[in-house]
């Protein structure tokens, strides 16, 4: 019995750290063209019932590969956790004519690249998506700041009620759009 318990736990730890020596880390900037197909295909498919289900990109940011669960299938969907990193080496010899291998950047609707775990909530426009991913320093300008800053200055100029202010700038805490720092100094700032 021991030696059962032994092996289902070994090939657990074994199956675990596999998987997740998949995820992406490092420095990463994606490119304007893959930030488009990610948003169109990934993120905000034409038929919002989609579900994504995995996101692979390289460390140059220049391919993509991933996968969805269409909403035809009504869920019965067999996801595949290695499928995006398969379709992403693919797209990378066929149109890039290179072999550079790919990393999870996204499990279904949460970010794993550096161990992040942001999620994308379903619904967000492009332009929210976009600003996450800039606040991550993954598109655009490295950590974003300016905008969180209008934002917090926005929250506590158009509300009166502090508790209100309070859970707006909550929101902007979760949603991934200010970080923790940012929200105690608003925060402060709100109180004082």
């Amino acid at each position: 019995m021991n030696k059962i318990i032994t092996i289902i736990v070994f090939t657990f730890f074994i199956t675990c750290t596999s998987q997740a020596s998949k995820n992406g880390s490092g420095e990463l900037k994606i490119q304007d063209d893959m930030i488009n197909a990610m948003l169109k295909w990934y993120w905000n498919p034409k038929n919002k019932s989609d579900r994504p289900s995995g996101l692979a990109i390289t460390k140059d940011g220049d391919m993509i590969g991933f996968s969805v669960c269409p909403a035809r299938y009504a869920g019965d969907c067999i996801i595949r956790d290695l499928e995006p990193l398969k379709y992403c080496r693919q797209n990378v010899k066929k149109y890039l004519k290179k072999k550079e291998n790919c990393w999870m950047f996204a499990k279904r609707r949460k970010i794993v690249w550096n161990n992040l775990n942001v999620e994308i909530s379903k619904g967000s426009s492009n332009q929210e998506i976009k600003e996450i991913l800039s606040r991550y320093g993954f598109y655009g300008d490295l950590k974003n700041t300016s905008k969180s800053n209008e934002a917090n200055d926005k929250i506590i100029k158009n509300s009166s009620d502090v508790t209100e202010q309070l859970k707006q700038l909550k929101k902007l805490l979760d949603d991934g759009i200010i970080t923790q720092d940012e929200f105690k100094k608003a925060k402060k700032k709100i109180l004082n």
